[in-house]
């Protein structure tokens, strides 16, 4: 027996993965916000196998409080996570063919020169593609065009205050449907279809056995161990070609149309 615990505020599907976890014959504990500050109950830092399912940001503070023997623990290594840390080694499979690092500041101030890094044409209705390289995403990846560029519409202020949060600037490629890999221990245990504009699931399609072999493939080629023992890898059609969307802390990621049963079995036995 085991701990699952489970922000049911943060995630979809919260009562099927509550019968998932009991009918793996494992504790469905909600997740309390006040135990960041608190402590944890005993019952919860006396246990061993456990797996939290959490908030990004709460995700990545009980991974820095966790007890060292937790298995699987908390899987929210964000350092490992940011793009910067593991797009170099992913180029062969990447969605950016060509990445440039800045801050919100450079950006900004300096949309044109720093375009100039990825575009060979920069005018004030170029569209490029903007994301945070940390994994924690103070903002969600979007397309801007130059004459958009603003620190309003990077959410400075909102979710974060800094403009030197570093970001990852690309050109913009055509994505179709995207698809969700749960990854335990190198393994594949589930896929599901997902739309990423609205961030909900889908039905699937018949592109399903073809991107399960891409995914296959990456995992076969790919080194996955600074993930830790569980990871979420999303992947798409971008321009006609199979690519690594990009890599997401298992324990504040979305499940999706995932096999909920199955993700249970290979976290938590």
């Amino acid at each position: 027996m085991g701990i699952w615990i489970e922000d049911s505020i943060a995630f979809e599907r919260s009562d099927e993965l509550k019968q998932a976890v009991r009918t793996a014959g494992h504790r469905f504990v909600e997740w309390q916000q006040e135990w960041l500050t608190s402590g944890l109950p005993e019952y919860i830092t006396h246990e061993k196998n456990l797996f939290a399912h959490l908030a990004l940001a709460d995700a990545h503070d009980l991974f820095q409080q966790q007890p060292p023997d937790w298995t699987p623990g908390v899987l929210c290594d964000a350092s490992a996570f940011a793009c910067t840390s593991w797009y170099k080694d992913f180029l062969d499979v990447l969605i950016h063919e060509t990445w440039h690092t800045t801050t919100v500041r450079n950006l900004v101030e300096h949309t044109t020169q720093q375009l100039g890094c990825i575009l060979d044409d920069v005018s004030p209705e170029t569209h490029y593609f903007v994301r945070p390289n940390s994994a924690l995403k103070p903002f969600a990846g979007r397309v801007l065009s130059t004459a958009q560029t603003s620190y309003a519409r990077l959410d400075h202020g909102f979710y974060y205050d800094d403009p030197e949060l570093e970001v990852i600037i690309a050109p913009v490629r055509q994505v179709g449907e995207e698809w969700r890999a749960i990854v335990v221990g190198h393994e594949l245990v589930s896929m599901g279809g997902y739309d990423g504009a609205s961030r909900s699931a889908t039905g699937g399609s018949s592109d399903k056995e073809v991107a399960r072999a891409f995914v296959l493939q990456v995992i076969d080629t790919k080194d996955l161990s600074a993930f830790g023992s569980g990871v979420a890898l999303d992947v798409a059609r971008v321009d006609g070609q199979w690519r690594v969307m990009e890599l997401n802390p298992l324990s504040g990621a979305s499940l999706y149309g995932c096999d909920l049963n199955a993700v249970v079995s290979a976290l938590m036995g």
